[in-house]
C-alpha cells in the first residue's frame, strides 16, 4: 500500500495475537507456580507449627 511518497507494508495481526496468547499463557503459568509455592509454604509452616505444638504439649515421660 502506498501512502504519499512512502510504501507502507501491512502486516497481519496473527503474530501480535500469538504474542498476546503466549503472554497470557506465561501469566497463567506464573500464577500457577506462585499458587503451588504458596501452598507448599503453607504446608511446611503448618507442619512446623504442629511439631512445635507437640513439643510443648508432650509431658516428659517419668518411669515409676
Amino acid at each position: 500500500m502506498q501512502v504519499g511518497s512512502s510504501v507502507v507494508e501491512l502486516k497481519p495481526l496473527v503474530p501480535r495475537i500469538c504474542v498476546m496468547i503466549a503472554l497470557n499463557h506465561t501469566h497463567s503459568r506464573t500464577a500457577s507456580c506462585r499458587a503451588m509455592i504458596s501452598e507448599w509454604f503453607e504446608e511446611v509452616a503448618t507442619r512446623v507449627c504442629l511439631v512445635d505444638l507437640q513439643d510443648i504439649a508432650m509431658f516428659p515421660m517419668v518411669n515409676t
